[in-house]
Parts: structure tokens; sequence; C-alpha cells
């Protein structure tokens, strides 16, 4: 139900997409060798830049987005997989995928949150979730849309690993003949920080509670 839990990938690549500090073929990015970011020229770096950007702004949660090369040798697609806040900064989970023939294909998970104006990578309490923080996530998730009243909170709480969350559901709405209702999702870790987000889940003919991004 929720998002799979994604490495954030603080790499050369992402210095130059939104900060651009240096140049597409700088040492620095040797690791990066007969990958589709590496044979980027500056002018295909800066329409690159410019599409993620645009993405982040403009598009919706769980909309694929492409990028092609000027020349149409190298393609990218990017999906916002959520949004949320995190200390009053609005913040977006993204996949980014590169590909070329002849290349690897690159493949980014990326932690991004507004700041000065643009977007950077940022560590927030859902990056340091671990795989048994997000199976309760998951399941207190579940237990919150299916059997809590409106407002009724639902929490969860790892011993292990110190990270928490609130899971508070909205009214029930009838729409499309579909059963639907908003969620509130609260993630505090260890240290206290707190992440959030409302989302939207409508009744499967299954019976299974899945996400409608249209909805939020």
């Amino acid at each position: 139900m929720f998002a799979t839990v994604w490495k954030v990938v603080l790499s050369s690549f992402v210095l130059v997409i939104f900060c651009g500090a240096m140049s597409a073929h700088s040492a620095s990015l040797s690791f990066l060798k007969n990958s589709v970011f590496s044979e980027l020229n500056q002018e295909e770096v800066k329409s690159l830049k410019s599409f993620i950007r645009e993405t982040l702004a403009d598009a919706p949660d769980k909309k694929v987005t492409y990028w092609k090369s000027s020349g149409g040798e190298f393609n990218g697609k990017m999906i916002v997989k959520f949004s949320y806040m995190n200390s009053g900064a609005a913040c977006r989970r993204a996949t980014i995928r590169l590909d070329g023939e002849g290349f690897n294909p690159d493949q980014y998970y990326l932690e991004l949150c507004e700041k000065d104006g643009g977007w950077v990578v940022m560590e927030t309490p859902l990056t340091g979730l671990k795989s048994e923080d997000w199976d309760l996530m998951n399941e207190a998730g579940i237990q919150a849309l299916k059997f809590s009243g409106e407002g009724q909170p639902f929490s969860w709480f790892n011993k292990k690993t110190g990270n928490s969350g609130v899971l508070v559901p909205g009214v029930l709405k009838v729409i499309d003949e579909k059963i639907c209702r908003a969620l509130s999702v609260s993630v505090t870790n260890k240290r206290g920080e707190m992440s959030n987000g409302v989302y939207f889940f409508c009744k499967s003919a299954s019976g299974e509670w899945v996400r409608d991004p249209g909805g939020e």
C-alpha cells in the first residue's frame, strides 16, 4: 500500500543536477563510466536539470514524465512516488531512470525538499525507515482504513529503530461507486523529527484499499 523503501543516492549526479557545481565530464564522475549520465554534454545536462525541476514543481504523484536528449540518443523517465511535508518544507520522493543504447542505465532514488526557491536532496525521517518500520506502518494503515472511525488515530512504534507514526483516517465517501477516504500519515524518527502527508485511498472490488492520487 505504501511506497517501497528507496535508497537515497548522494552522488555527483545529484550535485550536477541540483547544484550545478561541476562539469558533466569532471574526474569525480569516473565511477559513472559507460553510464548515460557520463555521456551527456552541457546542453543535455541543462535540459535534464530543467526537466527534473519542472517535474518536481508540477507533476502529480504517480504520473510518469519523460525526457529525451536533443539528439534523441538518450532518454529518461521520472516518477514522483509521493509527496509530504518535513519541518514545514514540501518534499517529494522520486525515481529517475536514464537510458541509451549501448550504455548502462542509470537509476536514481531521491528524497527532495524545497529550499530557497529550489529543490535539494534531504535526509528526512522517511529516509531512515527500515523495512520493519514500513511493515508496521503498512499494517497500521490497513487497520486505520478498515476499522477506525473518522479522526480516530492508529499508531505504531518500532522498539528496535525508535521510529514511530500515527495514521488518522478521514470520513468515508462514495466516489464513482467506490468507498474512499483520506488518510493522514505522520512519521517521527528517534530524534523526534517529523514528516507528514495526507493520501487518498479507495476500496477495490477485491476489498483492498488502494491509493488514488486523483482524489488528493
